[in-house]
Formats: C-alpha cells, structure tokens, sequence
C-alpha cells in the first residue's frame, strides 16, 4: 500500500541549476529521494538528500518525492 502524502518538502536552493539539498524532519529510516519530469518518469533516484545533482537534467518543473518512515513528502523543484 502506497503512504499518504503528509508534508511539503523543503528544497533549497529553487529554482536550482546544477545542486540543490532538501532539508526534511529528522527520522530513523534512509530516504528514498526521487525526481519524476512532467511526464511522469523518474528521472533521478538516491538515498542522499544533500548531494542532488541536476546539471544534466533539462530546464523545466520537477516533482521531488521522498519516501522514509511510512510516509511520503512531495515538493515542486524548477530546474533552470
């Protein structure tokens, strides 16, 4: 069963060109970091919310998603 969306992320800094880090409530699990484009593909997975490196992304709006503890933390990150 999926979580349920519960909190906005924080994402620093956005819009971004090349890095940008989320800042997220402490927990005891590892995060499952994810970018998914306008299409609806994930185009970017990690488990490190302090190195996130977009330089060879194209320009336009992400969804960033993180999984970890049962729930599930969504924000919005312009990539230019």
């Amino acid at each position: 069963e999926d979580p349920t969306p519960s909190r906005k992320l924080d994402i620093h800094p956005n819009p971004c060109s090349e890095q940008y880090q989320i800042h997220m409530p402490a927990g005891k699990g590892k995060a499952a970091i994810s970018m998914i484009n306008a299409l609806g593909r994930t185009v970017l997975s990690t488990d490190d919310p302090l190195q996130l490196n977009v330089a060879a992304l194209p320009a336009g709006t992400y969804t960033v998603r993180v999984v970890r503890d049962g729930s599930v933390l969504v924000g919005r990150l312009l990539k230019e």
